[in-house]
């Protein structure tokens, strides 16, 4: 009889029995492929449209059809040799409180908050499985939701930009340093090209709908709500940490795009 206990007490606690009541990890991650492999076949389409919407319309004959309206209003003398006043480019000149211009914020984080908050989300679906979130997100739900409302933004910016014929925020977008710029890159003007070829550098028709902030507001979006998921209701201090950190990004945003001029 003893015996018979110590065996089996030897065959419960093998390893073989041990795993065998807890799904594996291969298992778990077979699963979620599965899962995301179902969604992006259920939104395929809506996908590539969105996406050859984007890469094209948006990046290439959108841009382009701005710029080459910026170099015509170049070519007849109508730039306006000012800036329009913006209160927010007043508030970014000089010196900032820490030592450096605010040029050199601008150099240093125009992209940085948009970089770490998109690899943020592309690490939500791992974190939310993770953590045992209810329903996790995915990754493919993810890409699905930032496509849509890219190219919904994207074409109201280019309604924005194509509708009006401003003097650009950057330097060279200006009439004293313009016709030159126009010059160095008037063969990418033409119609031939800019149906075909990439947008203009330096793009001066870009002027009211600032595509870092759509960028921006698009990511905390996607990411505020997902990471507050996973930490519980009643953890009031990390919750509040978390709206800190997402403010605080969206701050250093706000403030590095109009130090380095790229928008009104």
């Amino acid at each position: 009889s003893n015996d018979s206990d110590d065996g089996m007490k030897v065959k419960e606690n093998s390893p073989t029995a041990a795993l065998a009541g807890v799904p594996s990890k291969l298992d778990t991650f077979m699963r979620v492929l599965q899962s995301e492999a179902t969604q992006a076949k259920q939104n395929r389409i809506a996908l590539a449209i969105h996406w050859v919407f984007y890469a094209y319309f948006a990046e290439i004959l959108f841009r382009n059809m701005a710029f080459a309206r910026v170099n015509q209003a170049v070519s007849e003398g109508n730039m306006m040799p000012w800036r329009l006043l913006d209160a927010g480019h007043d508030l970014t000149t000089g010196t900032t409180p820490f030592g450096f211009t605010w040029a050199d914020f601008g150099e240093m984080f125009c992209e940085l908050p948009v970089y770490l908050l998109a690899g943020w989300v592309l690490l939500l679906p791992a974190l939310g499985h993770l953590c045992g979130v209810r329903k996790p997100d995915t990754w493919s739900g993810l890409f699905s939701f930032y496509s849509i409302y890219m190219a919904i933004g994207h074409w109201l910016r280019f309604l924005c930009y194509y509708g009006t014929t401003l003097p650009g925020s950057a330097e060279h977008c200006t009439r004293d340093t313009a016709t030159e710029f126009m010059e160095q890159v008037a063969p990418r003007a033409r119609t031939s090209d800019w149906l075909t070829k990439g947008a203009q550098g330096g793009n001066c028709g870009d002027l009211i709908f600032s595509g870092h902030i759509l960028l921006l507001l698009l990511l905390v979006r996607l990411g505020l709500p997902s990471t507050l998921s996973l930490v519980p209701p009643e953890w009031k201090f990390s919750r509040y940490a978390i709206y800190g950190a997402f403010g605080a990004l969206t701050l250093v945003q706000t403030l590095a795009t109009l130090a380095k001029r790229n928008d009104y």
